[in-house]
């Protein structure tokens, strides 16, 4: 991963502006806090400041929560579905930071801290924005599928200057990632932002184009969680969004059968859906190794530390002590994994509660289509960390959180979203 530049004073003046436009709608129109934070997740702009680093996604999020502070807008979740998110995400805090005494890397330890902190914010910031407000899910719906487009247009630039890509059978395949860190996040991130898009979006014209567009974009990533992952994800739209549905689903369908065959004129052969579809390991063009070794590493390093591991966001500094070889240097592509060798059983048990308890609160809350959409992504993401660390990069993490905190906000009867009431819908 490239290293950020240092804060500037162009960056630090859109960084300013965003803080200050997100404080108003914060104030005076906190219904379209979680579309801001949506939109400007993907393209973080990050930028060096002293021990950290200053992002667009950062700057909207403390401007809002003053805002909504101004406005009095806080309070302690209340609610089954409310207040278990806060319980597990303080948790998950508690076991991040409880790694930093004695981590042979105390800095990265702290990083992950206030990682941990950005997301119980982001989710807090969201549930605080949606509560009370009837048209806080259908803004946020188009919102998510305008960012569906935009990144997606955006990642087309890979086929010009590739990030990533595999070689498969001879064949050398580009995947798309995009804005993204790569593109298992990138395929992530659509599998979580395209049923949240879906789910509320009243117009055919609009369904069709964030199908097509979002579900090309993911079978470009040539992610196989990721692929899955928004299958499942886009289902349970589907299923939340009931008669509703049943047009939903010929334009994921329809998208899905244009992606495919895109895909195969693309690649010239069969080797990008044979990627897809096989379970060999592939190196990737960046050099971060393969998931036998990663994973093996991680599990010595948990069987060595098996209470609070070797210190959060250590993983990927200790790998060569721990059998990898010279020159591997990256998250160990398992969220579960990486949990039990950064933070031990502690980190491992707050990481899987953090993972689970939200989305199925909201799939059993019985709540709004919105609540019961987002809580089958929930999980479909959750099952994608068994092979991937998706979390592990904020922007992935922080679309979750502002999604989780509105459909929780909506579960509590403090938002509306009904597909039915959605403009062009009959």
């Amino acid at each position: 991963m490239t290293a950020a530049p240092p804060l500037a004073l162009a960056t630090a003046v859109w960084f300013a502006i965003l803080a200050l436009a997100s404080a108003l709608l914060g104030w005076r129109r906190p219904a379209f806090v979680p579309c801001v934070l949506v939109l400007v997740d993907p393209f973080a702009l990050a930028r060096y400041a002293g021990h950290t680093t200053i992002t667009s996604f950062k700057a909207a999020l403390v401007g809002a929560l003053v805002g909504l502070i101004a406005r009095g807008a806080t309070a302690w979740p209340r609610g089954r579905a409310a207040a278990a998110t806060p319980v597990v995400l303080a948790l998950l805090v508690l076991a991040t930071a409880a790694t930093i005494p004695h981590a042979a890397f105390r800095a990265p330890a702290v990083r992950e801290t206030l990682k941990a902190l950005e997301y119980a914010a982001a989710f807090a910031v969201a549930w605080w924005a949606a509560r009370g407000q009837r048209d806080a899910v259908r803004p946020l719906a188009a919102a998510c599928g305008l960012a569906v487009i935009i990144v997606a247009l955006a990642a087309l630039r890979d086929f010009v200057q590739p990030q990533s890509g595999v070689w498969f059978d001879g064949t050398a395949i580009v995947r798309l990632a995009g804005p993204l860190e790569g593109p298992n996040q990138f395929a992530a991130w659509l599998g979580l932002a395209l049923p949240a898009a879906l789910v509320g979006i009243g117009t055919w014209s609009a369904l069709l184009a964030v199908s097509l567009v979002g579900g090309a974009a993911v079978a470009l990533t040539l992610s196989r969680g990721g692929i899955a992952q928004t299958v499942i994800a886009i289902a349970g739209a589907v299923w939340a969004r009931g008669r509703e549905g049943r047009r939903l689903l010929a334009a994921a369908a329809l998208a899905a059968v244009l992606a495919l065959t895109g895909l195969a004129l693309w690649t010239h052969s069969s080797a990008g859906l044979s990627h897809v579809g096989s379970f060999a390991q592939s190196v990737d063009a960046g050099g971060t190794g393969t998931r036998p070794i990663l994973w093996h590493a991680a599990l010595a390093m948990a069987r060595a530390h098996p209470l609070l591991g070797v210190g959060a966001g250590n993983f990927e500094l200790l790998l060569q002590r721990y059998g990898a070889p010279p020159g591997v240097r990256t998250q160990a592509n398992s969220l579960y994994l990486e949990a039990a060798a950064d933070g031990g059983v502690v980190l491992l048990l707050a990481t899987v509660l953090a993972a689970l308890v939200p989305p199925l609160v909201l799939v059993r809350s019985r709540g709004a289509p919105f609540a019961l959409a987002i809580g089958i992504a929930g999980l479909a993401l959750a099952a994608h960390g068994l092979i991937d660390d998706v979390t592990f990069y904020t922007k992935v993490g922080q679309l979750w959180w502002v999604l989780a905190g509105v459909a929780v906000a909506s579960v509590g009867g403090g938002s509306t979203s009904s597909p039915s009431s959605a403009p062009g819908t009959r």
